[in-house]
């Protein structure tokens, strides 16, 4: 009987001193707080256009010898980089290549819709490498950091309009064909690494392709799943297509639209709902001190009790 009541009042404490539950906190990066200094129709593409005083600067081996230059700058905890030749761009322009035509209005610096994810005024502008086949570890490959512990959630990304325009139309001076052939395509690689230096994993997206007698390419804003790459502290990010010129450089462009890149982070908080035991949780607890009480007063009656001679 003693060890029943024994346990009814270990399982009433344990249930009643269950640790408060730690809050997840969603973070969606969508640098919509810089979009008064971008201003309207605007881009930050190369470093001087950036603000004197914006991030930090820091010189950096280069991937073409010696060293270059370095922005690193945040929005919403993560970490981005922007070299004058790669790295990511902001960008609040409007242009879409069916109004704008290919080499008008920095069309290499608005998205293909005109606007960040569902209609937002600033979205983020990734130029990488034309290189194929780089290791995801790569110099070449734009990169950004990600805050110790997040858990990756999901991108939205869609083509510039300068590379939607070459999709469909092909470069006028020749640099490049319209995807005209059953199998060309063109791939953005999304590559997830660990923090210490490891591949975790990568996701494709393809940016344009040909099949059965029609191109179609991202012309719209569209959400990619990174759950895969849950547990990266840094995201690197290569291309990859069949329209090769001079050895393994590609002849399309290699940039990008990307918004609202979400990740949930522990936020340190507790759920204090979590700190109120259910009715139930009372009951045995209460009913751990009853026995325990009970027991008690059989343990004094006993010891009352008169010897016998």
């Amino acid at each position: 009987m003693k060890k029943l009541f024994a346990l009814t009042l270990l399982s009433g404490a344990l249930c009643a001193l269950t640790p408060l539950a730690v809050q997840a906190e969603t973070i969606v990066v969508n640098f919509e707080e810089y979009a008064s200094q971008i201003g309207n129709n605007n881009a930050w593409q190369y470093l001087s256009q950036f603000p004197a005083d914006f991030g930090t600067t820091s010189q950096v081996e280069s991937a073409y010898g010696g060293y270059a230059t370095e922005l690193a700058y945040q929005s919403g905890g993560v970490t981005f980089y922007n070299q004058e030749y790669l790295g990511t761009r902001l960008s609040t322009k409007t242009e879409t290549p069916y109004s704008a035509g290919y080499y008008l209005n920095n069309g290499d610096m608005a998205s293909v819709t005109g606007t960040g994810n569902n209609g937002s005024q600033t979205y983020g502008v990734v130029f990488g490498s034309s290189s194929t086949g780089l290791p995801y570890n790569s110099l070449e490959l734009p990169r950004i950091s990600l805050p110790t512990e997040a858990i990756l959630q999901s991108i939205a990304l869609c083509n510039t309009s300068v590379l939607a325009y070459l999709l469909e139309n092909g470069d006028p001076n020749g640099f490049s064909s319209p995807m005209a052939n059953e199998g060309d395509f063109f791939n953005l690689i999304i590559y997830g690494i660990g923090a210490t230096g490891e591949l975790i994993d990568s996701l494709t997206v393809s940016l344009g392709s040909y099949s059965n007698g029609s191109v179609s390419f991202l012309n719209q804003w569209t959400t990619f799943d990174l759950s895969s790459l849950s547990g990266a502290a840094e995201l690197t990010f290569a291309f990859d297509g069949n329209d090769i010129g001079y050895g393994t450089w590609l002849n399309l462009p290699v940039y990008f639209a990307f918004d609202d890149l979400t990740y949930i982070v522990n936020s340190g908080e507790t759920d204090t709902s979590a700190a109120t035991p259910e009715p139930a949780t009372l009951l045995i607890f209460g009913l751990g001190f009853v026995g325990l009480a009970a027991v008690k007063r059989k343990r004094k009656s006993v010891t009352a009790a008169p010897q016998r001679v």
